[in-house]
């Protein structure tokens, strides 16, 4: 029986990764996206201190690299990119918290800084509202994170973006291939960067830290190595199948 368990916990594995590849490739033009892998471990030692025979794999838990993507210039007024450490710290309409890489924002009908979703980019100083006839592609990021607006003697300063550290990034929990929250218990672990520990770029966008065509061929290995447990399954089960037919003659 130990080997049919390994057996399907290898298949068990296989699904997963292949289902953590396929989040990947449809992220993979997501600014921000962080890639995930599917940990495993080899756990025979830890199960033959309890048992006779161990169970082969065990499915640790899908990892997130926060590692930083390219950077690429798009020209927009409202693309911002960070790279190294920190995360945009984003509000929602029901007030929640939440953490994302994609800089991509825009404006709401009222003149306010929000993401495609229509949650509202924090500020750590002031207020990212544009007002009357301020054109938002006069609109330019200085070099602490502080967004203005207008040319010369019009400048206006509307606030500094508020780039945030957290302090155990396992603990973020994905809610989507952009957004991240902490638990209640764990929101102090959210600190305000100062300036100069975070490097953020204007009309800039961060790319996924994955490539489609790696993710290809790791898919292309994952299903080969899922049919061949199949195989095997089959293989075991006409095994058995002719021991019965011996036995019952």
């Amino acid at each position: 029986m130990s080997v049919i368990y390994k057996v399907l916990a290898s298949m068990d594995i296989e699904m997963r990764r292949q289902e953590s590849i396929s989040r990947n490739l449809a992220g993979s033009q997501i600014p921000g996206y962080k890639g995930e892998t599917v940990l495993s471990t080899d756990f025979d030692g830890y199960v033959d201190r309890y048992s006779e025979h161990g169970q082969g794999t065990l499915l640790d838990d899908n990892h997130v690299s926060f590692d930083s993507g390219p950077l690429k210039h798009t020209g927009r007024p409202l693309d911002f990119a960070l790279s190294g450490n920190g995360f945009f710290e984003i509000t929602t309409p029901e007030g929640e918290t939440l953490y994302t890489r994609n800089g991509r924002f825009t404006l709401s009908p009222s003149g306010e800084i929000q993401t495609i979703d229509g949650f509202k980019l924090e500020a750590s100083v002031g207020n990212f509202q544009l007002q009357g006839e301020e054109d938002v592609n006069e609109l330019f990021l200085k070099d602490d994170g502080s967004i203005a607006v207008g040319i010369g003697l019009n400048e206006r300063e509307l606030g500094r973006i508020k780039v945030v550290g957290i302090e155990d990034l396992k603990m973020l929990e994905r809610i989507s291939s952009s957004y991240y929250k902490l638990p209640d218990k764990h929101q102090d672990m959210a600190e305000d960067m100062e300036v100069g520990d975070f490097n953020i770029s204007g009309r800039t966008l961060e790319n996924a830290n994955i490539t489609p065509v790696k993710e290809m061929i790791t898919m292309i290995d994952s299903m080969r190595k899922f049919e061949m447990a199949q195989r095997l399954m089959k293989m075991r089960d006409g095994l058995k199948h002719k021991e019965y037919q011996t036995f019952g003659s």
